[in-house]
């Protein structure tokens, strides 16, 4: 497991294949992701997708925008994640 305090940026990796490595190892984490000028969050706890941000749009609406994100950057912040799981689906059910 990493120390709360590691996080980085990651280029180059699908973001739906950094999302199932994370929901592997039950990682509890925040990942930006930035696209062109678009930027939005989504929030894990234990590997599970609880809620996503973006500018635009809210819980599993914000998730499938930002998974259709071309060239994404990545960036994790691992913390405690301090959000209410409003998205209640199995993380291959979302990336179907």
């Amino acid at each position: 497991m990493l120390p709360e305090t590691v996080s980085g940026q990651i280029t180059g990796i699908k973001l739906s294949s950094f999302l199932q490595m994370i929901e592997m190892e039950q990682q509890t984490c925040i990942i930006k992701v930035f696209s062109q000028k678009k930027y939005g969050r989504i929030y894990i706890n234990n590997g599970s997708v609880v809620d996503a941000e973006t500018a635009a749009a809210s819980r599993l609406e914000a998730l499938y925008e930002i998974l259709s994100w071309k060239d994404s950057v990545i960036e994790v912040k691992h913390n405690q994640v301090k959000r209410q799981n409003v998205i209640n689906l199995p993380m291959m059910h979302i990336l179907i």
